[in-house]
């Protein structure tokens, strides 16, 4: 029993009724249990909630009438009274981990968080706002919350043509069609990111919008991973937080008047219990994680054995025999991937530096006029724009005196083929900046099935800070010649785009290549940009949108995760 709590029997449409959980703007009365029989009370109320100590208390006593059932001592009892009782205190005996001394009985059991908030509360929330339009009446009270044709047609010409590539996850499925087939992952990846589009604007009903963004917030903050460095405090701040927005999402419905079906147990479940943090519920998670994709029969014991193993392998050692040093298991293990690995201390590997590093060998630059051409207009871009944050970066132009001209003599002798004893410019595909993420050019693999070639971008415009949306073509790595220092820095186009909250960046990419500078939407071709302003890689989705205006306009939906800014 999550709480005390008594809900009301509703009778349904047709016959029979179910039970509903109201009560978080009104209280309502309470008949069953005794403590509290004769008394009105909200959700939430101080008389409902279970202590660690209710709980060792019912389940004491439970377990003594469990005695007198079956054993008849101190004396015998019927099956009716033990029911009754049972009823009563929500329990039929004592939990075997009452026995642990650090265990705290009131938020160690599990809430199913996956089933309660994304097939529950998120999905009955989007049911109700796409409801059918042939059964609602002017007359209803809630005539209004409801998502209109033109709103729906929206959200289909938006959904019509999204392709993700694979280091996003489970393709898109039309909400509008394919909801009632959709999956935990599938509900996961709309709140977090596809919501932020395909709901933009008007289209939810106006009295529905901020209860949307409301409950996304709520979702995102049980499911996605803490920061690694946020202390106790700060996530039991984060937990309130989260809690109060779902009980002003609860009581806006009941405000609302709101048909009775959408007080349903898991809502009142996630409003009575996700209030902290619940550990089992957390390594649940985990377990998920590490052994989701296999089929086994006893999914928990090939869990428990990896996590018996990890820690072994972090905890014991072994001599080295030639230098007698002690290493661990993961060390020793390190070791042996290092020695049949490739020598990257070879010349033609970049090695890490101040503003990260090119990953892999790479091809040189010249004889690809194209190339050539794309490196030439990059360095002048990026020597117009960094030459004055940058040391590297100045070192390869004429100078101040010169406004940081590039110097094209010095760039063309490291570009071309002569002196054959001169180092060469060398393009790669994949790249890793200072806060270790990886960034892929676009002639990497078959992109729209593998990954992203997508970069957030930001850029200092005046007195503020923008964001773009890098497509990344290549990576070029200048070797230092004749007083000139290494840099290294991506060819890329750059699109101005809108930037929604949840992590999600819209380019309309047909626009920019035609729009005059100044418009909503831009284009700037070849410019090469620092990997140092590279802020994160997008997931990258094509969507072609139909708008009221004109015809198919191709749009780039590129979503993130967890990156502040682009919120």
């Amino acid at each position: 029993m999550w709480c005390l709590f008594e809900a009301h029997t509703e009778a349904n449409v047709g016959r029979g009724a179910t039970v509903r959980f109201r009560g978080y703007t009104q209280a309502v009365s309470q008949h069953f249990v005794k403590r509290n029989a004769g008394k009105s009370l909200k959700v939430g109320a101080r008389a409902l909630k279970r202590t660690h100590r209710h709980f060792v208390s019912a389940g004491s006593v439970m377990q003594a009438m469990y005695r007198m059932l079956h054993l008849g001592t101190p004396h015998k009892i019927t099956q009716k009274q033990f029911d009754e009782a049972a009823l009563q205190t929500g329990c039929k005996g004592l939990t075997a981990f009452a026995a642990l001394p650090y265990v705290d009985l009131s938020c160690l059991f599990t809430v199913s968080t996956g089933h309660a908030l994304l097939f529950g509360v998120v999905s009955d929330f989007v049911d109700y706002t796409l409801r059918s339009l042939k059964d609602i009446k002017p007359a209803d009270p809630d005539a209004k919350l409801v998502m209109s044709r033109e709103a729906r047609q929206r959200v289909a010409a938006r959904s019509q043509f999204l392709v993700v590539t694979s280091d996003f996850g489970r393709r898109y499925k039309c909400i509008m069609q394919y909801r009632k087939s959709y999956r935990m992952e599938d509900w996961l990846h709309f709140v977090e990111t596809f919501s932020s589009y395909i709901f933009k604007g008007d289209v939810l009903p106006e009295a529905l919008r901020a209860l949307c963004w409301s409950l996304c917030s709520t979702v995102t903050h049980y499911f996605w991973p803490r920061p690694p460095d946020e202390t106790r405090e700060q996530f039991l701040v984060a937990a309130k937080a989260a809690a109060c927005k779902l009980r002003a999402y609860t009581t806006r419905l009941e405000e609302l008047e709101v048909p009775g079906y959408m007080f349903t147990v898991n809502l009142h479940i996630c409003v009575c219990r996700l209030y902290s943090d619940l550990p089992v519920e957390r390594m649940m998670q985990q377990m998920k994680t590490q052994g989701g994709r296999m089929v086994s029969q006893a999914p928990e014991k090939h869990y428990a054995q990896w996590l018996c193993l990890m820690r072994a392998s972090e905890s014991l050692t072994e001599a080295d025999p030639g230098t007698g040093a002690k290493h661990t298991t993961n060390q020793q293990l390190e070791r042996m991937l290092a020695r049949r690995a490739v020598n990257t201390e070879a010349a033609w590997f970049d090695k890490p530096g101040a503003n990260g590093y090119l990953l892999g060998r790479g091809h040189m630059v010249y004889p690809s006029p194209e190339r050539v051409a794309q490196v030439r207009a990059a360095m002048a871009s990026l020597v117009h724009w960094y030459a004055l944050a940058f040391e590297d970066v100045a070192s390869w132009t004429l100078g101040p005196s010169a406004s940081y001209e590039l110097d094209t003599d010095r760039l063309d002798r490291v570009l071309m083929s002569t002196p054959p004893d001169c180092p060469k410019a060398r393009s790669l595909l994949s790249a890793e900046a200072l806060n270790e993420e990886q960034y892929f050019g676009a002639e990497y693999g078959r992109q729209q099935q593998r990954i992203s070639c997508w970069a957030c971008y930001q850029a200092e415009v005046g007195n503020e800070t923008r964001t773009y949306a890098a497509y990344l073509k290549h990576f070029v790595h200048l070797p230092a010649e004749d007083g000139a220092q290494d840099v290294r820095f991506t060819v890329a186009d750059v699109y101005s785009g809108q930037v929604f909250s949840g992590g999600l960046v819209v380019v309309n990419m047909a626009a920019a290549q035609t729009a005059r500078a100044g418009s909503q939407w831009e284009m700037w071709q070849d410019l090469g940009l620092p990997l140092s302003h590279l802020i994160c890689r997008l997931k990258a989705s094509l969507c072609m949108a139909l708008y009221k205006t004109g015809g198919p306009v191709q749009v780039y939906v590129l979503g993130i995760r967890c990156i502040v800014a682009c919120q």
